[in-house]
């Protein structure tokens, strides 16, 4: 299964509903040394837990802890701001990024919040976890910058991009071999593919 990494610090993780993203999410979450947690996260439910239990608040009351950001009430551009202007030594979780694209780009160029993030998370110690669907979402500037992808099944391929990412054969033959297990029963077998 999936291993982990505890030196790393930007990473992807992407496949398809109910293959195992969350379930990853929640033991690095339990598992992490960082004290600190934030979870960017859309569709608060009605108990104000949207993620594993953990309490929704408000991004202007966060003084440390495991929380989440609801993503309906703070625009990612506003969070990853916010993060990069003073949060440091934690852990950091976008799920569904593929909807944030146009608020952590301009066209191809990131943001200067998520652009600073990337260059300094190891002077931050923030680690920073990106969730997506499919292989089409991810943007290839986030893919240059990864250490890691955790890759789940999903139906797109890596072909179309292959010739401007990283280790493109690596992730096509990871894919295939989680697909082939996925065809097989195992729904939630994932890989993680070191990139940098």
């Amino acid at each position: 299964m999936v291993g982990n990494d505890k030196y790393a610090r930007w990473n992807i993780v992407c496949g398809t509903n109910g293959t195992g993203k969350s379930t990853f999410i929640d033991e690095r979450i339990k598992e992490t040394h960082f004290k600190n947690v934030l979870v960017y996260v859309e569709s608060i439910d009605l108990n104000g837990n949207p993620f594993k239990g953990m309490p929704a608040i408000p991004l202007t009351s966060y003084r440390g802890g495991k929380v989440c950001i609801d993503a309906d009430t703070v625009p990612c551009d506003v969070f990853l701001a916010a993060c990069a202007k003073k949060y440091r030594n934690g852990m950091i979780v976008l799920d569904e990024a593929g909807e944030y694209k146009e608020q952590m780009f301009n066209g191809d160029e990131p943001i200067p919040a998520l652009r600073k993030l990337g260059k300094q998370r190891r002077k931050y110690n923030v680690e920073i976890y990106f969730i997506y669907h499919s292989a089409s979402e991810i943007p290839i500037r986030l893919l240059k910058w990864a250490n890691n992808i955790i890759l789940f099944h999903q139906v797109d391929e890596f072909r179309h991009k292959a010739h401007l990412i990283p280790k493109a054969k690596v992730l096509q033959a990871a894919q295939r071999r989680i697909a082939e297990r996925y065809e097989n029963g195992d729904h939630y077998y994932g890989e993680r593919i070191q990139l940098a």
